[in-house]
C-alpha cells in the first residue's frame, strides 16, 4: 500500500470528508477512553457503520483508547475492546501499559498501536513498546529527522509519524497545566488548552517584561511536500491531528498529502485557508524559537487573493478569483477585519471594501475560508464512486426468486421468501428485471450486465425485485467489507493481587532534590534521596550512603543522551542504590541489575495492571500519577502488593517542553532583566517558573502543592513511601514537619507557617 495517509475522524462528515481526501487509514473514538473526549465521537453502532464503509473502501480504522486508565475503568475499558475487536478494527490506539498487556492476552490477533500520549522518542522507547506486543510506535512530536532514521535503522517497529495539525507545547503524556489548574486532564482527552493562553512575562525579581502574549502556543505542524522525506526514511504513517475540526479541513489536508504519493501533486494552498495558527516544520526539521511559536499569534493564514488600493476609495484589486461566501481577512495594527463575499469574483476586479478605515494601501487580503470547500459534498463524492457487478437473477412460478451478484472473486446469492407466480398480463423479462435491478444510486455498485433466467411465465412486483436488490447489494457490501471475521468467545477474567496491611505500618520518606549535599544524607529521617544533577554525586564523600541515593533521570531523554548517563552510572555504580526512571528505561535494569528501579510519576501509572507488567520486568517501586485521588490511590493498593509511592509536597512540573520560552524571550523582550530565567503568568493569576536544561525546559507552578492535610490518610491506607520534591536544596523543616505527621504528632498549626502558601491537589477531587 505504501506510505499511510491517516486522517482524522471526529463525526460522519469528516469520515466522509476523510475518504474524499484520498486517506487510506482514518483514527476515532468510542463514547469514552478517547484522547478527545470533546469530539462527538461515536457509539458501538456507528463504529460497525464506519468499519464496514472503510473496508469496503479498502481503508482501515483504528480505535484510540489512548487516556490513562483508572483501577475501576479497567474492566469497562476491557468491554468496550471486546465490542470494537468484534467489529472488525484494524488497530486499537492504546497509552495505559496495564491495558495494552491484557489486550495483547485477550486479543492477541488485534494490532496495538502506541499512542503518542507516551512520549516515545528513543529507540529505548521503541523497543520497550515492541517487546510489550505493541506493533507500531506514534513517535513524540518532538523527534528530529536524524533520530527517526536512527529508530529506523535499528528496528523494524512500524512508525508513525505527525505530519500536519495542531501541536501541544509539551511532550505528550506528560503534562499536566490543565489537570492542576482547572481539574480537566489532557491525559484524561480533556484539555482546557492553557497553553493557548496569554501570559504576562516577568524576570525573577518580579520585574514586567512583556504584556499578553502567546509564550505557550505553537503555530500548527505542516511538513507538507517535506513529507516525501519522511516516506524516504521508512516511516509507515503520516498522521493528521484534527479529530476537533471541521470536514474541510479534513478533506483539504488529506487530499494534498494523498496527492504527494498517489497522483499529481496539488499545490499546498489547498491547505493554507483551512484551519490553521500559521505554520511550522517543527522539531522533524530543527525549526525552533519564532519559527515555532508566534507570541504575538499574527500569523498570517490563507492564500493571498489581493491587495488594498486607493486610500480615499478603499478596494481590494483580486489577484484570485473569489467566489460568494469566501472568507476574506485583512491584518490591521490593531485587529483582524474579515468580510464575506457577497457574490463572485474575478481575478483583476475590485472587491469594495465598507466601513473600514484602518485599512492601508498595501495591505494584503487573504482567504481564509473556501465557500467551495465548506459547502462541498462529501458524502455525494463518496458515493460517486461505482463498481461493476453482473447480477444472474433466476425467476420460476412455484419457486422462491433468487439473486446472484457476483463482483471479482466474489459471489453472494440472497432469496425472498415470497413463491413467484403465474403472471396474469405481465410476465419477467429482461427489460423489465433490468428497469428495476439498475436502480443503485444509493449503493456503490453499477449493473454492468443482468443474465436472467426464467420460464417465461413468472412474475415478479416491481416491489420484490426492489427488495431483492437491496438483499443482494447489502449482503455483498459486508462480505467485501468483512476483513478478518473475527469471534471472541472466552471469558475476561481480571486478576489482581490482594494487599494485606502490615501491623503498625509507617510510610518512608524520599526526597527529590537537584544536587547532593553531605547534610541532608545524613537526615535519619529520610529513607531515600532522588537527586537529579549526576555531577554532584563526586563533590562530597558518599560512604554508608548508597542504599540512600537514587539518580533521577530527566523526565525526557534521548538517545544520545542515554548514553551519556549509562557512562555516568557505570562510573558511579558503587555509590547509589538505584534509579528512578520512566517506564521504557526499564532496560537498564538489565545493564544494572545491583539497582533498584523507582518508576517516576510522569509514566502515569494508573492502575495495579501497569504495575504488574513492570514488576515482571524488574521495577521495584511505583510513584503513582499525581492526578489520582486518595480513593483512586487506595483502590491501586488493595489490588496490588507492589511498593508504591504517592507526591505529597512540592512545585509540580505542568509542562515538559522542548521549546525553549527563555530564548524568544530574550530575543522580544525590550527591557533589562535580571538573570535569564522568567516567570509567566496567566490572567487567572497562575504563575510559573522557566527552567532551562540543554535540550528541554521546564514549566512548573510557583505555588507548590501540598497533601499534607491528608497524609495520615494516606499513611494508614498501607502507602509505602511520600515523596517531597524541592527546587534545589532539601528543606529541613518541612521534612521534620512531614516526619512528625507520619509519627501520630499534630502540626496543623504549623502547617501554613512551614509550608506557605500551597495547593491542595488532586487527592479529594480527582480529574475528569
Amino acid at each position: 500500500m505504501g506510505i499511510e495517509i491517516l486522517a482524522p475522524v471526529g463525526n460522519t462528515e469528516m469520515l466522509y470528508a476523510a475518504i474524499a481526501g484520498g486517506a487510506n487509514a482514518v483514527y476515532l473514538a468510542g463514547k469514552s477512553f478517547g484522547a478527545r473526549a470533546y469530539a462527538s465521537n461515536f457509539d458501538i453502532a456507528e463504529i460497525k457503520e464506519i468499519v464496514n464503509l472503510c473496508h469496503f473502501k479498502d481503508i482501515k480504522v483504528y480505535i484510540t483508547v489512548n487516556t490513562i486508565i483508572k483501577e475501576k475503568e479497567i474492566k469497562e475499558a476491557m468491554k468496550f475492546i471486546e465490542k470494537i475487536y468484534l467489529l472488525d478494527i484494524d488497530a486499537v490506539i492504546l497509552q495505559d501499559i496495564g491495558l495494552a498487556s491484557l489486550v495483547k492476552e485477550f486479543f492477541p490477533k488485534l494490532e496495538v498501536h502506541a499512542s503518542t500520549q507516551m512520549s516515545a522518542n528513543s529507540l529505548m522507547a521503541v523497543n520497550f513498546l515492541e517487546d510489550l506486543g505493541f506493533t507500531r510506535a506514534i513517535l513524540a512530536r518532538e523527534v528530529s529527522l536524524s533520530e527517526i532514521e536512527y529508530i529506523r535503522d535499528n528496528s523494524d517497529m512500524e512508525l508513525e509519524i505527525f505530519a500536519h495539525g495542531s501541536l501541544c507545547v509539551c511532550y505528550s503524556g506528560k503534562c499536566l497545566m490543565s489537570s492542576f489548574n482547572g481539574g480537566r486532564s489532557g491525559n484524561r482527552g480533556r484539555c482546557a488548552q492553557p497553553c493557548r493562553k496569554k501570559y504576562d512575562i516577568f524576570d525573577f525579581n518580579g520585574n514586567k517584561l512583556m504584556d499578553q502574549k502567546y509564550i505557550l502556543s505553537p503555530k500548527d505542524l505542516a511538513i507538507k511536500s517535506d513529507a516525501k522525506i519522511l516516506a524516504s526514511l521508512g516511516v509507515h504513517s503520516l498522521k493528521i491531528e484534527g479529530r476537533m475540526k471541521k470536514p474541510e479541513y479534513v478533506y483539504a489536508v488529506s487530499n494534498y498529502y494523498s496527492s504527494l504519493f498517489f497522483s499529481d501533486a496539488l499545490s499546498s494552498e489547498i491547505v493554507d485557508e483551512v484551519s490553521n495558527r500559521g505554520f511550522t516544520r517543527g522539531f522533524l526539521f530543527d525549526e525552533r524559537d519564532d519559527k515555532y511559536i508566534d507570541l504575538e499569534s499574527r500569523a498570517t493564514r490563507g492564500v493571498e487573493v489581493g491587495i488594498v488600493k486607493n486610500k480615499g476609495f478603499n478596494y481590494i484589486k483580486l489577484i484570485r478569483n473569489i467566489k460568494k461566501r469566501d472568507a476574506i481577512e485583512i491584518s490591521l495594527s490593531s485587529k483582524k477585519y474579515t468580510i464575506t463575499a457577497d457574490r463572485d469574483y474575478l481575478s483583476g476586479e475590485d472587491m469594495n471594501l465598507r466601513d473600514f478605515p484602518d485599512a492601508k494601501i498595501g495591505d494584503k487580503a487573504y482567504r481564509i475560508s473556501s465557500s467551495d470547500l465548506r459547502e462541498r459534498d462529501y458524502k455525494d463524492l463518496v458515493y460517486q464512486e461505482k463498481r461493476d457487478i453482473i447480477m444472474i437473477l433466476i425467476v420460476f412460478v412455484g419457486a422462491k426468486p433468487e439473486l446472484e451478484i457476483n463482483y471479482g472473486d466474489i459471489k453472494v446469492s440472497v432469496k425472498l421468501d415470497d413463491i413467484v407466480e403465474e403472471g396474469k398480463k405481465l410476465v419477467v423479462d429482461h427489460d423489465y428485471a433490468y428497469k428495476q435491478l439498475s436502480k443503485l444510486g444509493e449503493t456503490f455498485f453499477n449493473l454492468k450486465d443482468l443474465i436472467l433466467y426464467t420460464d417465461g411465465k413468472s412474475f415478479m412486483s416491481a416491489k420484490m425485485l426492489n427488495e431483492i436488490r437491496r438483499l443482494g447489494t447489502e449482503e455483498l457490501y459486508y462480505r467485501i467489507a468483512n476483513k478478518y471475521d473475527r469471534n471472541f468467545k472466552h471469558e475476561i477474567l481480571l486478576k489482581g493481587d490482594k494487599f494485606y496491611l502490615p501491623e503498625n505500618h509507617k510510610s518512608n520518606i524520599s526526597i527529590s532534590i537537584s544536587k547532593l549535599d553531605e547534610k541532608i544524607l545524613k537526615n535519619d529521617k529520610i529513607n531515600r534521596i532522588y537527586f537529579r544533577d549526576i555531577e554532584s554525586i563526586s563533590d562530597i564523600n558518599l560512604i554508608d550512603f548508597k542504599d540512600k541515593l537514587f539518580f533521577e533521570m530527566p523526565p525526557v531523554a534521548t538517545d544520545r543522551d542515554y548514553d551519556y548517563f549509562i557512562s555516568k552510572l557505570e562510573e558511579n555504580k558503587s555509590k547509589i542504590g538505584g534509579i528512578v526512571l520512566s517506564n521504557w528505561e526499564i532496560e537498564l535494569k538489565s545493564r544494572f541489575p545491583e539497582f533498584k528501579i523507582i518508576i517516576n510519576q510522569l509514566s502515569n501509572i494508573s492502575n495495579s495492571y501497569s504495575i504488574n507488567i513492570l514488576s515482571n520486568l524488574g521495577a521495584d517501586c511505583f510513584q503513582l500519577s499525581p492526578e489520582l485521588s486518595i480513593d483512586e490511590i487506595r483502590e491501586i493498593r488493595n489490588s496490588s502488593k507492589q511498593e508504591l509511592e504517592v507526591f505529597v509536597y512540592g512545585k509540580s512540573v505542568d509542562m515538559i517542553t522542548k521549546y525553549s520560552p527563555n530564548n524568544i524571550i530574550e530575543k522580544y523582550k525590550k527591557q533589562n532583566s535580571i538573570g535569564d530565567n522568567y516567570k509567566i503568568r496567566s490572567n487567572d493569576g497562575n504563575e510559573f517558573s522557566i527552567e532551562e536544561y540543554e535540550d528541554y525546559s521546564l514549566i512548573k507552578n510557583s505555588i507548590p502543592i501540598s497533601g499534607a492535610e491528608y497524609l495520615t490518610e494516606i499513611q494508614d491506607m498501607g502507602i509505602d513511601n511520600i515523596l517531597l520534591r524541592f527546587d534545589r536544596y532539601a528543606d529541613n523543616d518541612i521534612i521534620d514537619l512531614f516526619d512528625d505527621i507520619l509519627n501520630g504528632k499534630s502540626r496543623k498549626r504549623d502547617i501554613d507557617n512551614i509550608l506557605g502558601k500551597t495547593r491542595e491537589g488532586h487527592y479529594k477531587k480527582g480529574v475528569l
